[in-house]
């Protein structure tokens, strides 16, 4: 009894102060009940109108319609457990209180007093149709007070199946539908009247906030509701017990909703902006009523992009995907994320991700640079060989074919896309530098993107978005600009800006010389190694990517001023008929980009300058190896970093350039290295592409050998 008596007066406050505050809200509300005017039917309400999409130009190419028409049901027409599961989570009480609810202000207003501003309304049904219905209702105590005498003023005029009736086919479901038989259709294709109890209750759980709870986007939370909604419906004794657990363990019911974009040759990038304003905007906003959104889309591209893939896929049963990015502002400009919207919902442009294979190995090129090292190193370059690692076990990997070439240095083995020899490379400069570097790029940091040895050679699920990002950072001198689908975004009624998204300063993902360095061998590959289909009588960098048994091809390049990446596969991961990343997708990349940039001025690279370069620190754990002597100059401009004609004449690296790793066990090149000078070394022709990967790169002591496919 000692400890409890601090308790008492809290307690007694607590009561004298909820006992005042209803009395001032009855007061108050019946000195405000004269005032409130007559509320509109849901026939007369005003309703928000359908989102509007403008392209770059300001056009408009589309309302964000989710395509089922508002209609009005009457309540005798629903079965019975549609109004049950909405009052079992919004208003258990609705046919006892009198429009209001004494318990919810009370509790109300002490969490509104903590938090020190409105928070929680404990709105009854009646009250969210008022809301609904004169709009305007501030979140204010004066507004809450209006709220009150509006609701107080209905229910004496309404009976409650009237008032039920008003909401059901008012309320907001996200997604642009409004009222139940809408909400039905979008969800489920389907007529409110046949809604089962499951899909019912999924509906219910959604009113709170439709966006959070939207089973097709954020089906966890989505569930819960749904559970929250069932055991209500069973508290109610609407739902016998054993059927409520029944229905909770079946989980969500199946969505069956169309898609909620126009169909049509902007579509993919129209699900794209989509997925933007979802994710800009957040869960309080249905992005589908009362918004002007200017966007970055070019309908000149995408309609290039949509007609030249297709034509390339006319005679084979595969899909594909491109996006094209502007690298100096990270405007998206075209987005198509497969031959037809309308028998492939599924965005592969944006969505899942798929293995990028050699055209991943640009971002450990980059960060091999990135720490001094030469373009002009030269690595053994069987058709096989074993790989060390430190902290991982020995990395089996082989070229494509079978392909042995000898010895190369870094710029080769980069023409002839060699696995052995970006092994080599990961070892040394360490895979967790070849994870930062993409990362830095613009790869989206997933949980997939783990820095193993076979990293470096593409065996992570990435997105057409996440290779153009990167590869557009590269053309941008090693600046990154986040990609961009939406300039600004307008309420349509008032005009206000919702949403400006101004070109944001870049972030330096790379030194300029890092970039200009990738570049400069990227351009090489299209002139002679693997990309030569993706020539455009211009100067363009690129490179080709090709995974295991030929699931995933690929081809990514750039101008100066446009990125573009390519992607050709089965959406369902089947291997295709040897289709390699310098065969369909490269010659898709070539005939749209040299349409696309054709309108454009001729801009030449910029050229590596390495004297700017500040060598980065390698990764902690490499040890040092001293017998690697300076490499030949670069031949395609400039001296490639920390290299010089003879030993003595090349900057000054400091130590950095000292710790360098030979795998261990494999033999080391002794003081001297062969210079190429304008000659290469007499080796295989490089093979149709470069070489397929293993799909993933499993736990580290699983690592199984890059073979052939």
């Amino acid at each position: 009894m000692m400890r409890a008596w601090p308790v008492l007066p809290l307690i007694a406050l607590a009561i004298v102060v909820s006992f005042v505050v209803v009395v001032l809200f009855t007061a108050i509300f019946f000195l405000s009940n004269y005032r409130a005017g007559p509320l509109p039917s849901p026939d007369e309400l005003q309703l928000p109108e359908p989102s509007i999409v403008r392209d770059a130009a300001g056009d408009v190419i589309a309302r964000l319609d989710p395509g089922a028409v508002r209609s009005n049901i009457e309540l005798d027409q629903l079965p019975d457990h549609v109004w049950q599961a909405i009052l079992a989570v919004e208003d258990r009480n609705f046919y006892e209180h009198e429009g209001y609810s004494t318990r919810g202000i009370v509790r109300a207003f002490w969490t509104n007093l903590i938090h020190g501003g409105i928070r929680q309304g404990g709105s009854t049904i009646t009250q969210q149709y008022v809301d609904i219905a004169i709009r305007e209702v501030p979140r204010t105590y004066r507004g809450k007070l209006r709220e009150l005498a509006y609701a107080r003023k209905l229910e004496n005029r309404l009976p409650k199946d009237e008032i039920l009736e008003y909401y059901l086919n008012a309320v907001p479901f996200g997604r642009g539908a409004i009222g139940i038989e809408a909400a039905a259709r979008t969800y489920y294709g389907k007529a409110a009247t046949e809604l089962s109890v499951n899909e019912a209750a999924t509906l219910a759980g959604m009113v709170a906030a439709p966006s959070r709870y939207d089973p097709g986007r954020h089906p966890e939370t989505a569930n819960e509701r749904r559970e929250i909604t069932l055991r209500g419906m069973a508290e109610m004794g609407w739902l016998p017990d054993a059927e409520a657990d029944q229905l909770i363990a079946e989980g969500l019911p199946e969505l069956r909703e169309e898609p909620l974009v126009e169909y049509g040759t902007n579509a993919y990038y129209l699900d794209a902006v989509q997925q933007a304003l979802a994710e800009e905007l957040g869960d309080e906003q249905d992005i589908y009523l009362g918004l002007d959104v200017t966007t970055e889309l070019d309908v000149r591209l995408q309609e290039l992009a949509l007609t030249t893939l297709n034509a390339h896929l006319a005679d084979v049963p595969y899909t594909g995907a491109v996006v094209s990015i502007d690298p100096t502002s990270g405007a998206v400009k075209a987005v198509v994320g497969g031959r037809d919207f309308r028998t492939e919902q599924f965005n592969i442009a944006i969505r899942g991700g798929n293995q990028a294979g050699s055209a991943f190995k640009p971002f450990g090129l980059a960060a091999w640079l990135d720490q001094g090292r030469s373009l002009e190193e030269v690595f053994r370059a069987p058709a096989q060989m074993v790989v060390n690692f430190d902290q991982f076990p020995p990395y089996d990997v082989s070229n494509f074919g079978d392909a042995g070439f000898g010895q190369q240095n870094v710029r080769q083995a980069t023409l002839t896309s060699t696995n052995v020899v970006y092994a080599q490379i990961a070892s040394e400069i360490g895979p967790e530098a070849v994870k930062e570097m993409a990362i830095a790029a613009g790869i989206d940091d997933t949980e997939d993107l783990v820095a193993v040895p076979s990293l470096i050679l593409g065996t992570v699920d990435v997105t057409p978005l996440d290779m153009a990002q990167g590869y557009a950072t590269f053309a941008a001198g090693g600046e990154r600009h986040e990609p961009r689908f939406i300039r600004t975004v307008r309420d349509i009624e008032s005009g206000q800006v919702v949403l400006d998204a101004e070109r944001a300063r870049p972030d330096r993902a790379m030194q300029a010389a890092v970039a200009h360095g990738v570049t400069d061998v990227l351009v090489n590959n299209i002139q002679e190694g693997t990309g030569t289909s993706a020539q455009l009588g211009r100067p363009a960098a690129g490179k080709t990517g090709t995974t295991d048994d030929f699931r995933d091809a690929w081809f990514v390049g750039y101008v100066p001023q446009l990125a573009t990446a390519v992607w050709i596969g089965n959406a369902d991961n089947t291997p295709m008929a040897r289709v390699t990343g310098g065969s369909i997708p490269a010659e898709t990349w070539g005939d749209y980009m040299r349409e696309a940039v054709a309108s454009l001025a001729v801009e030449q690279f910029p050229e590596p300058n390495w004297d700017t370069l500040v060598p980065r620190s390698p990764t902690p754990d490499r040890s040092p190896t001293p017998d690697r002597s300076p490499a030949p100059i670069d031949t395609f401009g400039g001296t490639a970093p920390g290299i010089s004609p003879t030993p003595t004449s090349g900057p000054d690296l400091g130590p950095e350039t000292d710790e360098e790793t030979t795998p261990t066990g494999e033999p080391t090149f002794g003081t001297t290295q062969p210079t190429f000078g304008n000659t290469t070394p007499s080796s295989p022709q490089p093979e149709p592409d470069d070489s397929p990967t293993t799909r993933r790169p499993g736990p580290v002591e699983t690592l199984t050998p890059i073979l052939p496919g």
